[in-house]
Parts: C-alpha cells; structure tokens; sequence
C-alpha cells in the first residue's frame, strides 16, 4: 500500500514538474520572438536562391559591354581629331635674327691676333656654366675673337631681350649685317666648325639647318630640343674621304 502511494505521488510530481518546465518554455519563446522574427529577416532560404547571383552577374556583363562601347568610341574620337599635344610634336622654329645687337654691356673681349675667320661673336654666358665653358674651350681652341657678357645668374638682366633664358647663347653676325642667335653648346660648336670648315658659307644659312623643335616627352611636358646639333653642315662636294672621322667625332661629342 505504501509501495502504491509512493507511485502516486511520483507520478504526480513528474506531471507537475513536466507542466511548470513547459510553461517555462512557452514563456522563454516569447520573449525570443522579436528576435527571433529579426533573423529570419535577414536570414536566406537554407536552399539558396540562384537569382540574385545571375542578376549580379548579368550586371556585370552590361557594365563590361558598356564600357568597351565608351572606350571604343573615345579611342575613334582621338583617332580622328587628333591629341591637344599633338601640334606640337615635330613643331619647328627657325633661327632668331636680330638686327642689331642688344643693348647689353660687353664684360671683356678676347681677340686673337691670328683670327682671319671674318667671324663677330658676341657669347652670353655664366662663368662657372659647364656648357658655357665647353663653348669657350671650343673658341680658344679654335682660334677664334669674342666678347663676353656675363650674365647674373639670379636676374638674367643681359638675356631679357631673348625668349631662351638658358646660356649659353651666341650672337653671331652674318654677311647680310644681321646677327643670327645660337642657342645650344652643341649646336654653336657644330655651326662654327661647319663654317670654319667652308668659309665660304653664311654662318645664317648654316643655322637653319639647326631648328629647335618642340615635343611632348613620356612625362606629358612640352620640350625643346635642337635638331641636327651634333652634325656639321658641309657642301657634297667637300671633304667626302672624311666621312668615318666625323661619324666618330659626332659619337664622341654626343656622349661628351
């Protein structure tokens, strides 16, 4: 009889128990339902879904056909019009003439009393220049009368009268009375030489076959540059079996 009433109670208890923990739960649920209904906002189908991928991916193909359309059609655009640098590249400019020398002071004058070139030059100059220095070596060298204007390195007062603010620059008097402007080391050595070579040219007529030409270098800049700086302008008919020297002097002057 005991043994019975013990199974009673037991069971009793269980069933209560079994109720209070399920009460418990229902009333955790509820509180877990906000969150819960949050997740599933946010939360995908556990299959998946193929539509958002095909839609990205067609978005991508319209993105990448609309681009190579634009890209073609600028590049056909630039083709026929034409760069804004374009004009510039292989843009040539004559020699400077001058009627008359500029109003500058003359620092000092070399004269050479063996000096029968008929040459008047008049070098612009800085003193401690290195191309200016290659200029005059090459005048001494060579034989040849000048004068000298210093120019200040900070103000530039005696070369105000030239577009060129780079030295060295050389005036040279040409037989029409005009002075012709020299505007590169190279370039004054190689029209001097080519003169001195056949006097009977015109120092004039022998700068214009070193016009400055205007480019557009890798970096996008406009840059000036004299063409044909490293070579000397003499007659066909002149000299011709000296050739392989001046081919090997004109490798040396470049790499000087």
């Amino acid at each position: 009889m005991a043994t019975y009433r013990l199974g009673i109670v037991g069971r009793t208890f269980a069933a209560r128990l079994s109720s209070q923990a399920g009460r418990n739960f229902t009333h955790h649920l509820r509180e877990q339902q906000p969150r819960l209904s949050l997740v599933r906002c946010y939360a995908s189908p556990a299959g998946g879904s193929s539509a958002a991928p095909q839609s990205s991916f067609r978005l991508a193909l319209k993105a990448m056909a609309v681009g190579a359309l634009l890209g073609t059609g600028w590049s056909g655009y630039t083709y026929f019009k034409g760069d804004a640098g374009d004009h510039m590249i292989h843009e040539k400019t004559e020699p400077t003439f001058l009627n008359r020398l500029p109003d500058v002071k003359i620092t000092r004058k070399v004269v050479n009393p063996k000096d029968d070139s008929g040459l008047e030059l008049v070098l612009f100059q800085f003193q401690t220049c290195p191309f200016c220095c290659k200029v005059r070596s090459f005048l001494d060298y060579s034989g040849l009368s000048y004068s000298v204007v210093e120019v200040d390195a900070v103000l530039r007062q005696g070369i105000k009268w030239s577009d060129t603010k780079k030295v060295p620059i050389m005036l040279a008097r040409t037989k029409s009375g005009r002075y012709v402007q020299l505007t590169d080391s190279s370039m004054i050595v190689s029209v001097l030489s080519s003169y001195l070579r056949d006097k009977q040219q015109d120092v004039g007529e022998l700068a214009k076959y070193y016009p400055s030409i205007s480019y557009v270098n890798d970096a996008g800049r406009k840059t000036n540059d004299i063409m044909n700086k490293y070579f000397l302008m003499l007659q066909d008919a002149k000299r011709q079996e000296k050739n392989d020297a001046q081919d090997e002097e004109r490798k040396w002057r470049t790499w000087a």
